[in-house]
């Protein structure tokens, strides 16, 4: 009787509890262990002080494991013992050995970083490092680094021109010398093709179209009415006439006295600020762009309109708008219109 109680026991118990074993194993390692509903996503953000038990707190704070005990199972399994720096994505339906693996291999997930409407190189510094891991002094600093700009033959006030504002994809813990260089890869390939023959057709170089682009952004924020602003500048620099572009007096002016100043009306004493950016005083564009152009007015520079207009003014009718002329007699009936606006709404500087 013994014998055969035993034969059963070995025989088909200690199988049968095998298999439940490897079961419910199975179930730790491969089956859905996070408390995320379909679509849902938790973002993990692993910096280089971190280590596996501050990943695992943040997941049981955030109540994403469903059984914290397999978790640390699997972890200990597969020995993982370093965390790497990075953003990762934890989604509806992974399990344990999902989890462990994408940390333990730092197979992070790479993010959005969006630059646009953006002045100089510390405000995009300041923006990617709010998006990012780096440091903003450290993308500052990439960017103006001596060697580069010598290597790219540009300067403090050119580099902006290779700053083209658009959505790029970085890794969460990029370094500035990598946010940097993609911004100069972006920047390589927007001056190929179809670009670059348009601004040879307009007989200007990069540069040169970066600079026209950043006086479009400073006059118009009317994306319909760049086009029109840019050819009456084209036009101007055709017929080597003076531009007389308020923004780069009022740029000239906070080069002269400090960036913060704020200034709502150029007046006749300002025009003669002597700066080669102040467009009054001196003929062609100015050496630098006054500001980081948004795509759309670099796109309206190289689609400008073909027209006769030479002066333009703003319309007070129409704000955010202006109004154009081919002649001087009817650019100073448009201007007596908006000098009188800003006199009746006491604008006086």
């Amino acid at each position: 009787m013994l014998k055969k109680l035993l034969i059963l026991v070995f025989g088909i118990l200690l199988p049968l509890a095998a298999v439940v074993a490897v079961f419910v194993g199975y179930g730790y390692v491969f089956e859905n262990n996070v408390n995320l509903s379909a679509g849902e996503e938790y973002v993990v953000f692993v910096n280089e002080e971190d280590d596996p038990r501050d990943i695992f707190n943040e997941l049981v704070a955030a109540k994403v494991l469903k059984n914290e005990d397999s978790f640390i199972l699997v972890a200990q399994q597969k020995k993982w013992s370093t965390a790497k720096p990075g953003c990762y994505i934890v989604k509806e339906g992974m399990s344990n050995n999902d989890l462990v693996n994408m940390f333990r291999a730092g197979l992070q997930t790479p993010i959005l970083v969006t630059i646009n409407q953006v002045e100089s190189v510390a405000d995009v510094a300041g923006m990617a490092a709010k998006q990012l891991m780096i440091d903003s002094v450290a993308i500052f600093n990439a960017l103006t680094n001596a060697e580069f700009l010598a290597e790219e033959n540009l300067d403090y006030a050119t580099v902006r021109s290779i700053i083209i504002p658009n959505t790029y994809e970085f890794y969460w813990n990029a370094s500035a010398q990598a946010f940097r260089d993609r911004l100069l890869k972006e920047y390589a390939g927007f001056w190929v093709g179809e670009n670059k023959m348009l601004a040879e057709g307009l007989n200007l170089s990069p540069l040169e179209v970066s600079v026209l682009a950043s006086i479009v952004e400073k006059e118009t924020a009317k994306a319909n009415e760049m086009p029109v602003v840019a050819g009456l500048y084209l036009n101007r620099l055709q017929k080597r006439m003076l531009l007389q572009s308020d923004p780069t007096v009022i740029y000239a002016k906070k080069l002269k006295e400090g960036m913060d100043i704020e200034i709502s009306r150029v007046l006749y004493a300002d025009l003669e600020i002597d700066s080669p950016y102040n467009t009054y005083k001196y003929t062609g564009l100015p050496p630098a762009p006054i500001t980081i152009p948004t795509l759309q007015a670099l796109m309206g520079v190289l689609h400008a309109d073909n027209h006769n207009y030479i002066f333009m003014c703003a319309d007070p009718e129409r704000p955010g708008y202006h109004s154009f002329a081919a002649n001087l007699n009817q650019h100073n009936v448009n201007k007596q219109k908006y000098v009188k606006w800003l006199n009746d709404n006491k604008i006086m500087r």
